[in-house]
């Protein structure tokens, strides 16, 4: 499979019907990209909570509210990304189309 960054998300239909056994993922910060994201196996929602990480740098954080709104329009299943830990993965319980999260500092800072 591949993972494609939010500037490719257009891509995920057309590479899905040229390697159909391909899981194709994309990253999305905002409402237009999931649309531009059809035809992917999921969505990788970004970022949830404040983060330090490069690629969130200058992007609207989603938080709960935002996230439920945006899963609620997204036809593949959402992975929540950014700024997930301990903590805040709790926030995260019981939202429609929220298949999970991707933790990435969490795992390495055994502090969070």
């Amino acid at each position: 499979g591949v993972h494609l960054p939010e500037r490719l998300a257009g891509a995920a239909r057309a590479l899905k019907r040229r390697r159909p056994n391909w899981i194709v993922t994309a990253a999305i910060h905002g409402p237009k990209a999931a649309r531009r994201a059809r035809g992917a196996d999921a969505l990788l929602m970004s970022p949830v909570f404040p983060t330090d990480s490069a690629s969130a740098k200058g992007k609207k954080i989603w938080r709960r509210r935002g996230l439920a709104r945006g899963a609620a329009r997204a036809t593949p299943p959402v992975y929540a990304l950014g700024g997930i830990n301990s903590k805040t993965i709790n926030y995260l319980e019981n939202i429609e189309n929220v298949s999970g999260a991707a933790l990435v500092s969490a795992l390495i800072n055994r502090n969070s």
